[in-house]
């Protein structure tokens, strides 16, 4: 399994308060926009994502994760997008399971 936390007998046991943030910067992709149309649907990002899961809400703020990466943004019709990225955490604590390198996501939007 991969997460933070805490783990017994082998999986996640999970916490009682977590919080997360992040903040994206996008930009166009570094080449002509026109090339293959490829600027109609995918943009370049850089991310910062930090946050923390504990079991003690007063520990909550204590030790926070921090990562960082960059990476591709893929515009699938209105609704969804889909994400390839490279992260690297930066901060972490010793019994913490990290990954780092490439990452797949999908992002939906219901509004």
């Amino acid at each position: 399994s991969s997460g933070i936390n805490a783990e017994y007998g082998g999986g996640p046991v999970g916490g009682t308060a977590h919080w997360g943030a992040g903040l994206s910067l996008t930009r166009p992709l570094p080449f002509s926009p026109h090339i293959w149309g490829l600027g109609r649907f995918m943009r370049m990002h850089n991310f910062i994502n930090a946050g923390s899961l504990v079991s003690d809400r007063y520990e909550l703020f204590k030790n926070p994760r921090l990562s960082v990466g960059s990476g591709l943004i893929i515009k699938v019709g209105n609704a969804m997008k889909m994400e390839i990225n490279y992260a690297v955490p930066l901060k972490y604590e010793a019994s913490d399971v990290v990954n780092h390198g490439l990452q797949f996501g999908i992002g939906v939007n219901f509004m």
